[in-house]
């Protein structure tokens, strides 16, 4: 290839793409763990509540619940005869 072609520029656009994409993972580790040794120097800050959960903020109705669970039980009835 010659210098300049669009698979150099291509390739050059890869490697600086990646090593962005490195960067950007080692930030949100950084401040993942600077986070952690805040809420471990600062035993009484305001982010000692506990972490959201799903059921926090969806409760399934119990319809919802019957079909899903009549779904499983039938492909589970399927899957046996057919395994």
């Amino acid at each position: 290839m010659q210098p300049g072609t669009k698979g150099d520029k291509f390739l050059d656009w890869q490697v600086q793409n990646r090593n962005s994409n490195a960067i950007t993972s080692k930030d949100l580790q950084n401040t993942d763990e600077a986070l952690k040794l805040y809420n471990k120097t600062h035993k009484d800050s305001y982010c000692k509540e506990q972490a959201p959960s799903w059921s926090d903020y969806y409760r399934p109705s119990k319809e919802q619940v019957m079909y899903v669970s009549g779904g499983m039980i039938a492909l589970g009835c399927i899957a046996c005869k057919w395994i």
